[in-house]
């Protein structure tokens, strides 16, 4: 067995007869993170059996490593906003957005499995444009109570404000970002986060533990033709 990694020299991993107490080898130098490793790099692996009789077949398997997802812009239309219906986004089928009700295509309450953030926008109170758990729990009447009562999955998502820039939060590598999640304490986070505001960056973390940043663009202005309009670095 061979391995290659973006191209670079490859180093046999594993010579073995297939009578030898040692065929299958773990890969100490990937497990100890003695060999480096970053998000695109193509790991190919070569395969090759030779027989008593010097018959031969090769077998190529070609991994592509990746460790953060980078989302494009997401538009979430405001809560009366009909020329924008999707109201909610998850990180599965590449940051998805789905719709509340039920008629139409793309259902949250069909999908409610994959959504990992709600959008909702309250002119009343100190709530504006907010970004909530599923499983947040809304005083009946209120934001989303009704239409969350017809999912069958409400999973968790907590976030945090942090201190991040624009440009910080364009310039994580995936070094950085695993740094910057890393040093945070989540003991204050909150389902429900309130506010928002252009340039701010939010920090998650869901029921599974996968974290990650967003960073909100724009803000909605009102609940009838307002957008918010964010973009999402997640841990895969």
């Amino acid at each position: 067995i061979t391995r290659a990694i973006s191209g670079g020299a490859t180093d046999p991993i594993v010579n073995k007869t297939y009578n030898d107490a040692a065929v299958i080898l773990k890969h100490y130098d990937l497990v100890k993170g003695v060999l480096t490793i970053d998000d695109g790099d193509k790991m190919t692996y070569s395969v090759k059996v030779t027989d008593d009789k010097d018959k031969v077949t090769t077998a190529t398997f070609e991994v592509t490593i990746n460790s953060v997802s980078v989302s494009e812009q997401i538009l979430l239309g405001a809560p009366s906003n009909t020329t924008n219906e999707y109201r909610f986004f998850g990180v599965a089928n590449s940051f998805a957005r789905y719709r509340a009700g039920a008629t139409g295509t793309e259902l949250a309450r069909s999908n409610s499995d994959k959504i990992d953030f709600l959008y909702f926008y309250n002119s009343a109170g100190s709530v504006g444009n907010a970004l909530y758990s599923p499983n947040y729990n809304f005083s009946a009447g209120t934001g989303w109570a009704t239409e969350v009562s017809s999912w069958t999955t409400k999973k968790e998502t907590v976030y945090l404000l942090t201190d991040l820039s624009l440009s910080a939060f364009d310039g994580l590598t995936t070094k950085t970002f695993f740094d910057e999640l890393d040093a945070l304490t989540w003991t204050s986070a909150v389902d429900r986060m309130p506010n928002l505001e252009a340039s701010q960056v939010l920090a998650y973390k869901r029921g599974d533990g996968k974290r990650g940043f967003i960073l909100v663009a724009a803000t909605a202005a009102n609940a009838t033709t307002g957008v918010l309009t964010v973009k999402v670095k997640a841990e895969l």
